[in-house]
């Protein structure tokens, strides 16, 4: 598995469409940044990626026991260790993701573009793990558009 170090992140609670997590130029100078000292990548099918970004519908058991206590993040000299927490890519789109030890993704956030670009070149060179849909939530439109 693939890990990145000191990963800038600004977490977006709740959002249910990826249009509504900020890319880094839109953040603002007042919003909380976290550190996260490692974090697992994980290269998936553009289906699941987009089913990531735009729900906030359970995610695949096979994905979470892959991620589970993988991530830590760096706050006032301490590492804390996240449970569910991990960076995901198609090779088009980066997005990292915390599920706060639930099973679906309530936090997302984008990375700054150096780190983004950073993911891109791990990516290329790495396979894509696939993990199963079958049985999930799928309602969204542009998950329907992918499938066909």
């Amino acid at each position: 598995m693939l890990y990145l170090h000191d990963i800038w992140v600004n977490w977006f609670e709740g959002e249910e469409n990826g249009y509504n997590v900020c890319h880094f130029h839109e953040w603002r100078k007042d919003d909380q940044i976290e550190l996260l000292d490692q974090v697992p990548l994980l290269k998936v099918s553009p289906a699941l990626f987009h089913y990531i970004e735009n729900s906030l519908s359970e995610l695949p058991k096979p994905l979470l026991d892959d991620v589970h206590q993988k991530a830590y993040v760096r706050k006032n000299h301490e590492r804390i260790q996240l449970d569910y927490c991990f960076v995901v890519t198609d090779g088009a789109g980066v997005l990292a993701v915390d599920t706060i030890g639930y099973q679906i993704p309530i936090r997302k956030s984008r990375l700054i573009p150096r780190q983004e670009q950073l993911v891109y070149e791990m990516a290329a060179e790495a396979e894509e793990r696939d993990y199963p849909l079958r049985g999930m939530k799928k309602n969204t439109t542009f998950y329907r558009r992918l499938r066909n």
